[in-house]
């Protein structure tokens, strides 16, 4: 159903989110800061597919909504 899909591509993207969020509060070391690049670079990759998949005229996926809330989601992620 719709619902489900968009309650696990939401899910999905916390995940990264969160992921995220913790390794940026970590240590300053240069090894993790490398992976702490490593997991940004792969976390933009995983939303920038997102919002491909979903782009409401483009998209292998249409779906205006979920393409909109992902947007958001990417915007709180970078700033």
């Amino acid at each position: 159903s719709p619902n489900a899909v968009e309650k696990g591509v939401n899910n999905m993207l916390d995940r990264v989110a969160s992921l995220i969020n913790n390794s940026s509060s970590g240590n300053n070391s240069s090894n993790s800061e490398t992976t702490s690049q490593q997991q940004e670079a792969l976390a933009q990759s995983i939303y920038d597919l997102t919002l491909k998949a979903f782009h409401p005229t483009s998209g292998i996926a249409p779906n205006e909504r979920l393409w909109f809330k992902t947007n958001l989601k990417y915007g709180q992620l970078l700033y």
